[in-house]
């Protein structure tokens, strides 16, 4: 006998639904925009050599001989993505069986979002260090590219980014599962840029924001030549106030013009870093 609440009526069972009924509450799991802030910050130099037993990603580094500010106290990498629950496959087999199909289909679908990093403009270099994110992402692309290895933690403990240690890391679900949905989008859709969006926490001269972003692109140049790059800067809850946005906002545009100028007059043409539309007072 079901135990009664206490109106004096039983308790309502999902599985008494028809079953069309809960097919297609399945399809209408949202899915929701993650934002997960990356903590453990330390300056250290990006040419560093890899060490194949620790993933790098998960304590990025930033190049010591340039004059960046450290003391950014909040967290200077953000990342965003889709992401859909799948707690309630583990509800009963039942509803296992049911929802299986739908939750996987839809995990498929997130793939059609382009992943996206808000990230102090100082710490640009972290993406492109040896072993950082951009070289775990092209090794993942490369994965999946040569069909070989379709499972991400596998092309990556046998590349040398993952390690036994780095299961337990509190960034490492997060940051693993951006690379990854980043990595497919990359390799579903070759017009696919990354999109980063940038914000400047304590002020930055504009030499300093064009030393960081020249070096970014040289980077990119030299080691990432098939990496596509759309920059822009953050929405407006990320300042102080709106002028301190658009500050940065014609700054990034400047800074950009004179990176142009630069490398067209050494004859250097394929520039991978591409203008975001300005945000004016966008809260994205």
């Amino acid at each position: 006998m079901e135990k009664l609440q206490d109106n004096g009526e039983a308790p309502f069972r999902f599985l008494d639904l028809p079953k069309e009924l809960r097919l297609m509450i399945y399809d209408y799991i949202p899915t929701t925009i993650v934002h997960y802030s990356i903590k453990d910050f330390k300056p250290a130099d990006p040419y560093e050599i890899r060490s194949p037993d620790r993933l790098q990603f998960l304590v990025p580094k930033v190049h010591e001989t340039m004059q960046f500010n450290h003391r950014y106290k909040k967290s200077p990498m953000t990342l965003v993505y889709p992401s859909i629950s799948d707690s309630v496959l583990f509800t009963c087999r039942e509803i296992f069986s049911e929802a299986s199909k739908t939750i996987t289909n839809r995990k498929q679908e997130m793939v059609k979002h382009v992943p996206k990093i808000i990230m102090d403009v100082t710490y640009l270099p972290v993406l492109v260090q040896n072993a950082g994110f951009l070289e775990m992402l092209m090794e993942w692309k490369q994965c999946l590219y040569m069909g070989t290895k379709r499972d991400f933690e596998i092309c990556m403990i046998d590349k040398g980014y993952i390690s036994d240690e780095d299961l337990g890391k509190p960034d490492y679900g997060p940051a693993t599962r951006f690379l990854e949905l980043a990595g497919e989008k990359l390799h579903s859709d070759i017009f696919t840029t990354l999109e980063l969006s940038i914000v400047s926490s304590l002020g930055i001269s504009f030499n300093s924001f064009t030393e960081v972003l020249m070096f970014f692109t040289r980077r990119l140049i030299e080691y990432f030549p098939s990496t596509q790059v759309k920059i822009g800067v953050a929405g407006f809850r990320f300042f102080k106030s709106p002028r301190d946005q658009r500050s940065l906002e014609d700054m990034l545009d400047a800074a950009l013009e004179s990176i142009t100028e630069q490398l067209q007059d050494e004859e250097i043409y394929d520039i991978p870093i591409e203008r975001a539309n300005r945000l004016g007072f966008s809260r994205g």
